[in-house]
């Protein structure tokens, strides 16, 4: 029996979140790429589809990029050369890259044509050639789905972490001000990891991640 019948349905049948991040000059591909995934079962972000009338374009791009479980940038000759918002994108990947375990796979990079070398940034990955390796690019995404518990728990410890970075810097900023302002203010690092468990609601079996990140921030 696989470990994968112990899991609840919710986790179990839990489909791969794929984003796809594209040029406007390479919408044809990519929509055929679209196309495909969906066809072969994965949960599949595109902007033309998913993005409604009205939403804020960089805050849900932000937020669905940091949902999935992979990013597939494709770029092609046209793409590479042209400066502007799917660059952002781009390099939006690569920061949220930073945030998972070594040796993860995450943003993959997928070659539209064959004579068209990756952005610098992305050079150290491997791409895969769409339409040609159309089954690598499948088997590497399938590999982000064997173990959906394990995924959840990952997702929701690194959301906290980046909460906590996030809060620190503002406590940080607060100290500085009042030391300005009042000559005077003090807070034991006890106290401040026990400020942001509690504002943060993290599990107290998370609390010696929050001390190693309150420790590094003050040296």
């Amino acid at each position: 029996m696989s470990k994968m019948t112990n899991y609840p349905n919710s986790m179990r049948d839990r489909r791969t979140k794929v984003f796809v991040c594209y040029a406007n000059e390479d919408m044809s591909n990519a929509n055929k790429l679209y196309d495909q995934l969906i066809d072969d079962g994965f949960d599949v972000w595109f902007d033309e589809i998913n993005l409604l009338p009205g939403q804020n374009r960089e805050i849900e791009t932000e937020k669905a990029m940091r949902e999935s479980d992979a990013i597939l940038l494709c770029f092609s000759i046209l793409s590479t050369a042209k400066e502007g918002y799917v660059h952002r994108e781009y390099k939006r990947a690569m920061k949220i890259q930073e945030l998972k375990p070594e040796g993860m796979i995450f943003v993959i990079p997928v070659r539209l044509d064959k004579n068209c070398d990756p952005p610098f940034f992305v050079q150290e990955l491997r791409y895969a050639d769409y339409p040609e390796h159309y089954d690598l690019l499948v088997t590497s995404l399938q590999t982000r789905s064997k173990n959906p518990a394990q995924e959840i728990e990952n997702s929701q410890l690194q959301q906290s972490i980046e909460n906590t970075i996030d809060v620190i810097d503002v406590i940080d900023e607060f100290k500085q001000a009042q030391v300005v302002l009042e000559g005077n203010f003090d807070i034991s690092q006890q106290e401040l990891v026990a400020s942001l468990a509690a504002l943060l609601h993290i599990d107290s079996n998370n609390i010696r991640i929050l001390q190693a990140l309150a420790s590094q921030k003050k040296k």
